[in-house]
């Protein structure tokens, strides 16, 4: 077994890491960005609000937008209303449901409206293609 270095060897190691260490972050902190940079840089938010409100007021931000988003889903228009205003074509609607367009014949058509979907929107559907039939 080769002898163990003297503890004096350790210390000196360990010193000289730290000192390596510490220059390494004093150029990172001399060459760090300014504010500004990183909020041109989309890294951090301009805002006036203290750094403590700073979370908080983001929190809020993404709250409000779910909010907008959640009413904006809300109030979209139906696929049945797509239709009608020829946005979105029958054969487009009836692949979003699923459905070929070759099962719309009478029998077919009632026979997919009692096992698929009973909601008033499936029948307005049915009665909209059959008109257009």
């Amino acid at each position: 077994l080769p002898p163990k270095p003297p503890a004096a060897f350790h210390e000196q190691r360990r010193s000289l890491e730290r000192a390596r260490t510490e220059d390494y972050l004093k150029r990172k902190i001399r060459s760090r960005p300014e504010r500004s940079e990183l909020v041109r840089m989309h890294i951090l938010e301009e805002t006036s609000a203290e750094p403590s409100l700073q979370a908080k007021q983001l929190q809020l931000k993404r709250a409000r937008l779910a909010d907008d988003l959640n009413d904006k889903i809300s109030h979209r228009p139906g696929p049945i209303e797509l239709v009608h205003k020829n946005i979105l074509s029958v054969d487009l609607q009836t692949r979003w449901l699923g459905v070929d367009t070759a099962l719309f014949c009478n029998r077919s058509c009632r026979r997919l409206l009692s096992n698929f979907c009973k909601t008033s929107c499936c029948r307005l559907l049915h009665g909209f293609l059959q008109s257009r039939t």
